[in-house]
């Protein structure tokens, strides 16, 4: 009897099927998290104000002192600092509740070239000191606007040309209870600078001092 031929086996040919990708390195992923990080914090700190607080400057308040005077000082304790200021004082447009004093170097300033000074209801409300020729280069004009930077109003100087080679620079600031403005006058011989200083913390002075204020930006 004849014996049945073996099958031969049927040889199939392997499927292609597509190869798992390669793992990302380590390194990249740690990137990637980083950056996600690094965005979140960001945006984080940009809306909560950190970055425009960190640019406009420190917080320092603004000076209510100047030529040895500070705001608020009561008429007396301004005369022992000054005593001319006592004879030199005089009404202020005939308004009752100003009263100033003007003060010129020599016997009456020894550190600035003049100071005014200007008095509501008996307290010292606003001053004025310039200096001229050497001792205005002492007065560090660009160091305070650089740390007052943030209470600047216009952010930036105010220039103007007076007359051929003579420039006027001027800045406005105002923290709140105090204002200061700053000049810096160059002629092609000498420079005068002065620093003028108001209490604005008294909503009444303000009020009263309103029409007398002339100055850019006031």
């Amino acid at each position: 009897m004849p014996h049945p031929k073996p099958r031969q086996a049927v040889k199939t040919e392997p499927k292609n099927e597509a190869a798992p990708p390669p793992a990302s390195p380590r390194w990249k992923v740690m990137v990637a998290v980083a950056i996600l990080v690094i965005v979140g914090l960001t945006t984080i700190l940009w809306s909560s104000g950190f970055f425009k607080n960190l640019m406009a400057g420190p917080k320092t308040p603004l000076p209510r002192q100047v030529a040895g005077v500070s705001l608020g000082m009561s008429m007396d304790q301004v005369f022992q600092v000054y005593p001319a200021a006592k004879k030199a004082l005089r009404p202020y447009n005939d308004d009752p509740l100003f009263k100033i004093a003007s003060l010129k170097a020599g016997k009456d300033l020894s550190e600035t070239t003049t100071l005014d000074l200007v008095f509501f209801k008996d307290r010292l409300y606003f001053a004025s000191a310039m200096w001229e020729a050497d001792k205005a280069k002492v007065i560090p004009i660009d160091q305070w606007v650089n740390d007052y930077r943030r209470w600047d109003k216009a952010k930036q100087g105010d220039q103007e040309a007076l007359a051929p080679q003579v420039n006027l620079k001027e800045w406005h600031f105002t923290d709140g209870p105090t204002e200061m403005v700053l000049r810096d006058l160059n002629y092609p011989d000498h420079i005068q600078r002065w620093q003028d200083i108001r209490d604005s913390s008294s909503p009444e002075a303000q009020a009263a001092f309103a029409k007398y204020r002339l100055e850019t930006g006031g």
